[in-house]
């Protein structure tokens, strides 16, 4: 049943890169987590499968053979984040981990041991830098540093007299952000990210089961956005 669904359940162009057994049904039973020794008429199967481009390894072995080392095996990065920062205690319970990343939010649902839901949103902590960078017109390095030193996801809980200094450099003349117009935009990002996320969580129809919550991880994580 592995090796059957593991040859169909790619597109063109796509790969299977982990096959998550969800239950097995052995004559009807159902919720049968390991069928092996078991006796039965007919085995089903039910499974999440973690595909991506095909590309994704390709690329990332050429990158390591060109340093000189080689390639193992390469893991969608949703599907080992939960060993490294979900308990087992968490995973039975039910949980979601978000790994707010620069380039992509990677989200992981876990329920009953089982991971359910696995993928990665094509935006992170960047795309809120641009978008500081854009609004108040100026440099990358300076939308970085105001919004990882005075940003705030929340911009009703930002006093309006505080102001970002934003220093001269050359061509860009020297400039005062408010907090609150700062926040603004971080604000505004996050709630179109946390609606992506919403809407893949709750296509898996498991959130009013999920008893651990949400675990926060990543370098967008540990900011005030």
């Amino acid at each position: 049943l592995i090796d059957e669904a593991q040859r169909y359940s790619s597109g063109p162009g796509e790969k299977v890169y982990h096959l998550i057994p969800q239950e097995f049904i052995v004559d009807g039973e159902r919720n049968v987590t390991n069928p092996v020794g078991m006796a039965g008429r007919r085995v089903d199967a039910a499974f999440t499968v973690i595909s991506a481009a095909e590309s994704y390894e390709q690329n990332l072995r050429k990158s390591i053979e060109k340093a000189g080392y080689e390639l193992v095996s390469a893991f969608i990065n949703p599907f080992v984040q939960g060993a490294g920062y979900l308990s087992k205690d968490e995973k039975e319970a039910g949980v979601i981990l978000i790994d707010f990343g620069a380039g992509t939010t990677g989200i992981s649902l876990y329920y009953e041991n089982k991971l359910r839901l696995a993928t990665e949103l094509p935006f992170g902590g960047n795309v809120i830098s641009n978008d500081i960078r854009e609004g108040c017109n100026i440099i990358p390095r300076h939308a970085e540093m105001v919004k990882v030193q005075c940003g705030y996801a929340f911009s009703e809980l930002v006093p309006e007299n505080k102001f970002a200094q934003i220093p001269e450099v050359e061509g860009w003349h020297a400039k005062e952000i408010s907090f609150r117009n700062l926040s603004g935009i971080i604000q505004a990002r996050l709630e179109e990210i946390i609606e992506g996320i919403n809407y893949q969580l709750e296509a898996t129809g498991l959130l009013n089961k999920l008893g651990a919550g949400i675990v926060l991880t990543g370098g967008g994580s540990d900011r005030k956005s």
